[in-house]
């Protein structure tokens, strides 16, 4: 079996809680594998979407760097899918999918974290679960996502990591990011209100009502009798 120790970090429970730290890295044994846990390569071979000898030439390629994963170099080599290494990612650490095509992204959701540390561990939370008192993320690096202590902290509540496409989580990053700048060039309302924006408002004046002929001015108001 070919092992990918570049990504071999064990499989995740999913759900973190804020300010909870996590132990240690989990280390990979042989028990492990015959439990049904696989490593990436492995799981790629296994569904037919490499063969041996591309997987093994990945491998030999990914020795002479090591600060490139296997996936990475196998997109890049045109041998698989984003989509297809993002899936297996998901398998291998026990992680659910979420193709961001399909999936509404709530950009209050996606607000609640930082862009830069969304852009520094390739995160975003794109929807409030159930109940609303956690947040969906989904990562392209569930290996780095589940240790990094700077995005739970910046998260501050539980939250569901969920696994997807890097090139899908890229383009969801631009669209927050617009957002955002779109947002903070609205200027705030000016409570006070501007003179000229106020309609003028006019008083009509009620017309004099005509006095009767017997109360002109200079004649009695009680008409005089008539002399006996």
């Amino acid at each position: 079996e070919v092992v990918d120790d570049a990504e071999s970090s064990g499989p995740e429970t999913g759900l973190y809680l804020a300010g909870v730290p996590e132990g240690p890295e989990p280390q990979v044994t042989s028990g492990q594998h015959e439990r049904g846990w696989r490593v990436l390569g492995s799981l790629l071979l296994r569904d037919g979407l490499v063969n041996e000898l591309e997987l093994e030439t990945a491998l030999a390629q990914q020795r002479l760097s090591s600060t490139r994963r296997l996936g990475e170099i196998l997109i890049q080599r045109g041998v698989v899918t984003e989509t297809q290494v993002a899936r297996a990612l998901a398998e291998q650490h026990e992680l659910p999918f979420v193709d961001l095509a399909e999936h509404e992204l709530d950009l209050a959701a996606a607000a609640r974290l930082p862009i830069a540390v969304a852009r520094e561990y390739r995160v975003l939370p794109v929807s409030h679960l159930p109940g609303g008192g956690s947040l969906l993320v989904v990562t392209a690096d569930p290996a780095r996502a589940v240790q990094a202590d700077e995005l739970r902290a910046a998260l501050d509540c539980p939250f569901q990591l969920a696994v997807g496409a890097a090139g899908q989580i890229d383009a969801a990053l631009e669209v927050v990011e617009r957002a955002g700048q779109v947002l903070a060039s609205v200027p705030e309302p000016d409570p006070t209100p501007d003179p000229e924006s106020v309609p003028e408002q006019h008083t009509e004046t009620e017309p004099a009502l005509a006095l009767e002929p017997d109360l002109q001015p200079g004649r009695p108001a009680v008409p005089d009798m008539p002399a006996e």
